[in-house]
């Protein structure tokens, strides 16, 4: 995790690293810094919401993730 961002980050537990949400959060992160006007989250989000079924809380995101600001 970066020590002092440029960009929010989002708040981790301490097995955070070890989560799906973790990598996300991170490929999200360095794709803000290097292509701000990707669509990684919206094409994200998009997926989520065509496959319900998908459960987020077992890939390690919390409650509210859809309000990081790394997510928004």
């Amino acid at each position: 995790m970066p020590r002092s961002p440029r960009k929010p980050f989002v708040t981790l537990s301490a097995n955070g690293t070890q989560q799906v949400y973790f990598i996300l959060s991170m490929t999200v992160y360095l794709l803000d810094i290097i292509n701000p006007n990707h669509s990684f989250v919206e094409r994200f989000k998009d997926l989520l919401s065509r496959y319900p079924s998908i459960d987020v809380r077992a890939m390690g995101f919390p409650a509210g993730w859809e309000n990081e600001d790394i997510w928004k």
